[in-house]
């Protein structure tokens, strides 16, 4: 009898207009949406690739000092489907001795906080959102008033059938219904991105493919039975639809900017102004006490350097006396591991930062969940690696190499090394007066006769060059040793466990109101 019901209900459903409206809207939708996102993840690839040459240039080094490598994080294919917040956040970061990352370069800047969900984006997964829920709606806003309104019902239940039944045959209909709907989106959305061989999936990422899909249908479900219980609380046919558009307005479109709104309403976040203040202020304290400790070290014979390259968080030098190496070797020795110091007290000012950040995106998503939609979005956000979740655990990965990597250079012993800033041989160096004799050829004989000529363009005695003079053509060093970053992205059970709490959400929801459903029915007047 179940199977006989849910049979005439699958008949009455595919002659009706709105089947036909859900295939229409899934053919000019879907693939929009699908070739819009492929184009954007092509150009994310484009910059990433820019981004990455430009990085191995800057991966090469002369000497240690020179050695901050930057990291490239490469875009997920599946941001096809979901693009959550990735492309409001940068994919680049600097690892630097006298700062934690605290934040990729690039977009995430321009934002006061990049972790908080745009109102809509137009990807596959929030145009299906559209489709499915709507058209979910649509055929079963009506499913207990339409037949109580033209008698029908009411001549079922004279027959020896449970109304048990007669619900689960509708419902199980009006599933087959949608169920073709749903195959034909993702269908259409895989033919798509067929036509582009430079999209690869992984097996993983086909695993995680076919996890939305059933998370998908898991949305559907949820929202049939949102309309059943709607359709049997009324008894008209017209106040059911209202409701339903009203609540699909709610869960699509209201709640979630008002979530948005009301998270930086709630947790309050400084100004990046007054961030940026306090971190000055730290980077002058850091100055002062490294000029303090230079100022007690011995004077170098002769200031001249012959090539300086300086910037950052180390400088490059050549054509200098001894002293003057020696000098700047005992103040590395000093200043690096303060600079490092100093950079854990910035971190504590920063961390404070994104764990408001953090707080104002949790309390935006917590708010959110009040919308059945976006519980789903988020399981699908987490799936495809476009969540806040992915760019912290990104970034945690940062930090820990930027942890591994000083280390290193502490356990070689680099910051004591003449190798931190020049690749001059140490047997090489000479004295002022040594100096000065070389490189005027012998017509001067010390810096003191250099001197007494009271000459400001002394370089014009000059007949020959120091060794090694000019860095630029310095030989970058083998840098294979050094502990090198490899992004390990989270395994599909780690975002299925992150995904738990909202799946668990929307299938805890989906039985409440079926069961509420089924004793309303069970009570429906059908007269």
């Amino acid at each position: 009898m179940i199977l006989r019901i849910a049979t005439k209900e699958l008949y009455h459903n595919i002659t009706t207009p709105r089947f036909i409206t859900g295939f229409v809207l899934s053919l000019l939708l879907i693939p929009f949406s699908i070739v819009i996102s492929i184009n954007e993840y092509k150009s994310k690839i484009n910059v990433f690739q820019t981004e990455q040459k430009q990085a191995d240039i800057e991966n090469q080094a002369n000497v240690y000092s020179a050695y901050r490598p930057v990291i490239v994080k490469k875009p997920t294919p599946l941001s096809i489907f979901a693009r959550g917040v990735s492309y409001n956040l940068g994919d680049r970061v600097k690892i630097l001795f006298g700062d934690i990352p605290m934040m990729s370069e690039g977009k995430a800047e321009s934002r006061d906080n990049p972790f908080l969900n745009r109102f809509f984006t137009f990807d596959f997964i929030s145009v299906l959102i559209i489709i499915i829920s709507l058209m979910s709606f649509l055929f079963t806003y009506d499913i207990c008033t339409w037949e109580r309104e033209t008698g029908t019902l009411k001549i079922m239940l004279s027959n020896p059938v449970s109304r048990a039944s007669v619900l689960t045959g509708k419902m199980l209909g009006t599933f087959l219904t949608l169920l073709p709907m749903l195959l034909f989106s993702y269908g259409l959305c895989i033919l798509v991105i067929m036509f582009f061989p430079f999209i690869h999936f992984t097996s993983s990422e086909w695993v995680r493919i076919g996890l939305i899909f059933l998370l998908s249908v898991v949305f559907l479900v949820l929202f049939m039975i949102i309309g059943l219980f709607v359709s049997s609380r009324v008894k008209h046919s017209g106040t059911a639809i209202v409701i339903c558009l009203v609540l699909w307005v709610t869960f699509l479109f209201i709640i979630p900017n008002l979530a948005n709104y009301s998270a930086k309403s709630f947790v309050k976040v400084r100004s990046v102004e007054n961030l940026n203040f306090d971190i000055q202020e730290i980077d002058k304290e850091f100055y002062m006490k490294f000029v303090e400790y230079n100022q007690k070290l011995p004077k170098a014979d002769w200031n001249m350097t012959w090539m300086v390259i300086g910037g950052g968080e180390g400088n490059r030098i050549a054509g200098a006396s001894q002293s003057y190496f020696e000098k700047e070797r005992l103040m590395n020795i000093f200043r690096e591991p303060l600079r490092i110091d100093y950079a854990d007290k910035k971190w504590s000012i920063r961390k404070v930062y994104i764990t408001k950040l953090g707080k104002q995106e949790k309390t935006a998503q917590y708010l959110s969940f009040l919308s059945p939609s976006e519980i789903f979005k988020k399981s699908i956000n987490s799936l495809c690696a476009t969540g806040a979740e992915s760019h912290y655990r990104f970034l945690d990965q940062a930090r820990k190499y930027r942890e591994d990597l000083i280390r290193y250079y502490k356990e070689n012993k680099f910051f004591s090394s003449y190798l931190y800033f020049t690749q001059q041989d140490p047997k090489s160096f000479m004295t002022a007066d040594e100096m000065v004799n070389t490189l005027t050829n012998g017509e001067i004989k010390t810096l003191a006769d250099l001197n007494a000529k009271n000459d400001p363009w002394v370089f014009k005695y000059f007949k020959n060059s120091p060794p090694d003079w000019d860095i630029n053509v310095w030989k970058f060093m083998d840098l294979s040793q050094f502990p090198q970053f490899v992004y390990q992205p989270a395994k599909v059970s780690n975002d299925i466990e992150d995904s738990l709490l909202q799946i668990g959400m929307l299938t805890t929801l989906a039985l409440i109101l079926f069961y509420f459903s089924y004793r309303a029915f069970i009570r429906y007047d059908v007269r």
